[in-house]
């Protein structure tokens, strides 16, 4: 075979084998990618995740698809004990004043606040409700009022409130000594009250405020201004 005096064919094997390691040994050495940047277009990642982990690969941060199969932005707790999502915050809100005739736990003519959450793998959110009651004294003596709110679940998590277990409880009482004849007067009141959920099963939840008259000495109550947030956490 005569010898390619200008180059212009195929390379033996054994240059293109070194060719190939020479390119590789490179690769292997060079620094890989400090920064970088998408200044336009956009990055689509579909159906996964972006990790970042720390010096020892361990993920520290995902963002995409959860191991719940939901999408969101996921930061590993410092215990290490799991991933939690970066909260998001679902909320209601009723302005009309609405009367609760029972001392059990009832729905109001206007149902709820009421919100639907995603509960993430943690199994926890935080709930805060808070309603303004209020009440039109009798004349008399020993008048007893007040009022409760609390909140049910429903989906994947199924609940009903039980003040002595929950731990949620927003509760107004007062017993007032006045004499018969007096002027008939309103006694307004705000109650917030806050707690978070744990054991949850991961899922669509419904939450909905409930309310109930304090006692059966109590006459009946009216809730106004109503509100619901839960934070899905």
């Amino acid at each position: 075979m005569a010898d390619d005096k200008y180059n212009t064919g195929a390379a033996p094997i054994d240059q293109v084998i070194a060719d190939l390691q020479r390119r590789v040994a490179i690769l292997e050495q060079s620094p890989r990618l400090q920064n970088a940047s998408i200044d336009a277009g956009g990055l689509t990642v579909k159906g996964g995740a972006i990790r970042v982990t720390d010096p020892n690969g361990v993920v520290q941060v995902l963002l995409g698809k959860q191991a719940d199969g939901s999408y969101g932005l996921g930061v590993l707790e410092s215990s290490g004990a799991g991933f939690h999502q970066v909260p998001y915050v679902y909320s209601d809100f009723i302005q009309t004043g609405e009367t609760a005739t029972s001392t059990s736990y009832q729905d109001l003519t206007t149902i709820g606040p009421q919100v639907t959450v995603p509960v993430r793998s943690s199994g926890r959110i935080l709930v805060f409700a808070t309603a303004q009651m209020q009440y039109l004294s009798s004349t008399g003596a020993n008048v007893t009022q007040g009022g409760v709110i609390n909140v049910a679940m429903s989906g994947a998590n199924t609940r009903s409130p039980v003040d002595a277990n929950d731990p949620l409880v927003g509760i107004w009482t007062q017993n007032m000594i006045v004499s018969a004849g007096t002027d008939t007067f309103t006694n307004i009141i705000t109650i917030t009250a806050s707690a978070t959920f744990t054991g949850l099963t991961p899922g669509a939840t419904t939450i909905t405020m409930k309310y109930r008259r304090s006692s059966t000495a109590a006459s009946n109550t009216d809730f106004f201004r109503r509100g619901l947030a839960v934070i899905a956490l």
